[in-house]
């Protein structure tokens, strides 16, 4: 089992090619008689094939300074009692959905 734990730590550097050859063939004989780390091996390779598949978003350049603007103004009304907390919170992320998907 202590093997297992040393392998395990090496198996996302083994799927990114990030190993040197020593540590290479220790995963890959491991791997072979291991069926504990094969499943595991299996499912990190599934993983890192789910989220290559993951459509990606670009943020606009502002958004951060949009996001921070937001967040500030959302804590003053709410320190202030002018709203709830929840509600301003709901308020902030309908804005920025408003705003970042078209619908300003």
């Amino acid at each position: 089992m202590k093997e297992c734990a040393k392998i395990k730590r090496l198996l996302n550097k083994y799927i990114d090619k990030e190993l040197d050859k020593q540590e290479l063939l220790r995963v890959q004989g491991h791997v072979k008689e291991c069926i504990l780390c094969k499943e595991e091996l299996d499912k990190l390779y599934l993983l890192k094939g789910l989220i290559e598949n993951i459509e990606r978003k670009v943020l606009p350049e502002e958004y951060l300074i949009y996001r921070i603007k937001d967040v500030t103004v959302q804590r003053s009304e709410v320190n202030q009692g002018v709203i709830p907390a929840q509600t301003g919170i709901q308020r902030g992320h309908d804005r920025m959905d408003a705003r970042f998907h078209g619908h300003d």
